[in-house]
């Protein structure tokens, strides 16, 4: 099973998009997947207020988002 991360990763990973491009996607998928509407909304959730998350990025480096410059972007 190839893991689908890694596949965006590879094929997509050099693109520069906005998050309004990922929220159209996001939005297609949800329309012609219904049955995935949860965790694709969990997922938009997630990254809407990523910095407010403790995480890592590949490497083991924790997240540089300078939360000061953080908006909300559910409007």
């Amino acid at each position: 099973m190839t893991d689908g991360v890694e596949l965006l990763r590879d094929k997509r990973g050099k693109q520069q998009v906005t998050f309004a491009d990922v929220c159209d996607h996001l939005v297609d998928f949800r329309r012609r997947s219904p049955e995935h509407a949860r965790a694709v909304d969990a997922f938009a959730t997630f990254l809407a207020n990523v910095e407010e998350s403790d995480h890592q990025h590949r490497g083991g480096e924790r997240s540089t988002l300078d939360r000061s410059a953080a908006r909300d972007v559910r409007a």
